[in-house]
């Protein structure tokens, strides 16, 4: 079976790293293949790494770290490609198209008007109730789809509710992390230039709002100068705030407690977790929390802000606190660490590869004519 996923890649997000890991776990039945809307060097970058065959449809970018609402400014120019994507499909002659986020959905739709072949959606992010126009509009979007999977509960209960009219509701099928995170190298400190004698927290994240490194910043800042002195954040990631978030550390005398890595290569990933003792995952809304599934495989338990989705995802891997008490979730990490680092690798095996690329297998197999016989190989 012949599957050509389509994605509008920003950066390197949970998307494309969903996407990846995917296509990493070979069926012996599945060929698989990638279109790119329009250019994202570090994710293509990654693709050419693991030898996956894409094609970019537009000579255009978006560039790294900007924000997902940036895709809907982009809309007409993507849709006066809509004839090459039709014509890249055909020429492909896929079994099944497999589109990831937007505008890949509206694309697909509209090219589906010209051409028949099996589609699956899977949709990435929490879904804000939409406007009448809008969910008339994207009522039809999904509506062309055979089927609609969601990466959370909470995602896909947010599409259900803005879109209650669907024939084919969106199901859960949780995203995956690369199963490199469940076997890290020995850790290797002076390899990031990091502090040997503290404990380490990691956020990986784009550095936008939602992603909540002030408040990283302000809770560090209200601990006392004992507490802080035993205790490490590093920063792995870019993004517009990130010359803000520099000033703010420096204004609060914050400089020694903070490292800033920039934007570190997914497969490199692992040996950076495996230098740090736990996470932070304070983002307020998200669709899934790819990075946060990852750490806990590497063995990291998560401090995250206690929401609906963090219950969800991490469970007993780590400690949910509101947000005005991030700064006594540090300490207290500090001193649960090694009971929760068990229950954190016992929760990343609802996320392990395989599992996930089995259940999208079922999927193909399902709305796909000629059907599907491979197993995923671990």
């Amino acid at each position: 079976m012949k599957v050509l996923h389509i994605i509008a890649p920003v950066a390197f997000g949970g998307g494309e790293s969903l996407l990846l890991t995917l296509i990493n776990q070979k069926c012996a039945d599945l060929d698989e293949e990638v279109v790119l809307l329009y250019h994202a060097p570090p994710f293509e970058e990654a693709l050419d790494r693991n030898g996956i065959p894409h094609h970019v449809l537009r000579n255009a970018s978006l560039g790294h770290g900007r924000p997902r609402w940036a895709v809907f400014l982009d809309i007409v120019p993507n849709l006066l490609h809509l004839p090459a994507l039709i014509g890249l499909i055909r020429k492909k002659r896929p079994d099944l198209l497999h589109v990831h986020g937007f505008p890949g959905s509206l694309m697909v739709a509209l090219a589906s008007l010209f051409l028949r072949c099996p589609k699956l959606y899977t949709h990435h992010f929490y879904r804000q109730q939409p406007r009448r126009f809008e969910r008339l509009v994207f009522e039809c979007v999904y509506s062309r789809f055979d089927a609609n999977t969601a990466v959370s509960n909470l995602a896909a209960q947010s599409m259900n509710q803005a879109f209650p009219g669907l024939k084919t509701p969106f199901r859960t099928v949780y995203n995956a992390f690369d199963p490199r995170f469940a076997s890290p190298p020995p850790p290797d400190r002076t390899r990031w230039n990091l502090p040997q004698n503290v404990f380490t927290f990691i956020q990986v994240a784009r550095f936008t709002p939602f992603k909540n490194h002030a408040l990283i910043i302000e809770a560090v800042a209200r601990l006392d100068q004992t507490e802080r002195e035993t205790l490490h954040i590093v920063f792995a990631g870019d993004g517009p705030l990130r010359g803000e978030l520099v000033r703010r550390i420096e204004e609060l005398g914050l400089v020694p407690h903070f490292t800033f890595l920039g934007l570190v290569p997914h497969e490199t990933l692992p040996s950076l977790m495996a230098c740090c003792d736990a996470a932070l995952f304070p983002s307020d809304n998200e669709g899934f929390g790819i990075a946060a599934v990852e750490c806990m495989a590497c063995g990291l338990p998560v401090l995250a802000l206690d929401n609906q989705l963090m219950r969800e995802i991490i469970g007993p891997g780590g400690l949910l606190v509101c947000r005005t008490e991030l700064h006594l979730g540090l300490t207290r990490m500090k001193r649960e660490c090694a009971l929760l680092k068990p229950m954190a690798l016992e929760r990343s095996a609802l996320f392990r590869a395989p599992r996930i690329k089995s259940e999208y297998r079922d999927i193909y197999t399902r709305i796909s004519p000629g059907g599907a016989s491979g197993i995923p190989q671990s």
